[in-house]
């Protein structure tokens, strides 16, 4: 009964999310059924479809975008287990674990990262791919990323044959400048999607990496 209990409380706001969800859908439902009773069969039985096919899309959709917060915070877990061991040492290899995180956990259809550069303000750049390597001023995201913590829209880049949406995410501790991570998407993220990235540096990356530069940088 205790996992129950704990996997009840884990997901409770998804599981209320998704009794609300139901009963908006059929309450829209019946609304549709009330006032089509001249409606024939057939607009009836295709409009039924249709709806079935849009609700159950649109859940699965929400359903995912609202628990990645939730797996968000697992998933995290074992980034910070390699620094509390030791495994994770300095800021390069910091660098290094956050640009395969990001790529690996952030793969969704709405929310793709295919390229992360991660730069650490006593390390150098590390790209997850050469592509990327020369696609930006590297220096100037550097300084735009010092002087404000607000996320930056780099526009649309050329990779290979395909385009992509660029964005930057300045890392701070407090006030202290630490770094930025950039992250390369196939669709142009919506604002939702972009307060995760703004989440990832507040709640999870800048209290990590903090202590993984001496106090005196």
């Amino acid at each position: 009964m205790k996992r129950k209990r704990d996997y009840f409380y884990d997901n409770f706001q998804l599981i209320v999310f998704t009794i609300n969800y139901i009963l908006s859908c059929f309450f829209l439902y019946g609304l549709f059924i009330y006032f089509s009773s001249d409606f024939n069969l057939t607009i009836k039985l295709f409009f039924t479809i249709g709806y079935l096919i849009v609700a159950v899309l649109l859940w699965s959709y929400l359903f995912v975008l609202f628990s990645i917060p939730q797996k968000l915070n697992g998933a995290f877990d074992s980034v910070k287990n390699k620094i509390s061991t030791k495994e994770i040492s300095d800021t390069t290899l910091f660098s290094k674990e956050l640009a395969s995180f990001l790529i690996k956990f952030f793969n969704y259809s709405f929310f793709d990262i295919e390229y992360a550069a991660v730069y650490t303000k006593i390390g150098k750049i590390h790209f997850s791919s050469k592509e990327i390597e020369d696609m930006l001023d590297w220096k100037k995201i550097g300084e735009n990323s010092e002087k404000s913590v607000e996320l930056k829209k780099n526009g649309r880049l050329k990779i290979d044959h395909s385009r992509y949406s660029c964005y930057t995410t300045p890392i701070f501790f407090n006030d202290k400048y630490l770094g930025f991570f950039t992250v390369f998407t196939k669709q142009r993220l919506s604002r939702l999607s972009l307060k995760f990235l703004t989440d990832l540096e507040e709640n999870f990356i800048d209290d990590q990496l903090i202590r993984l530069i001496p106090d005196d940088k």
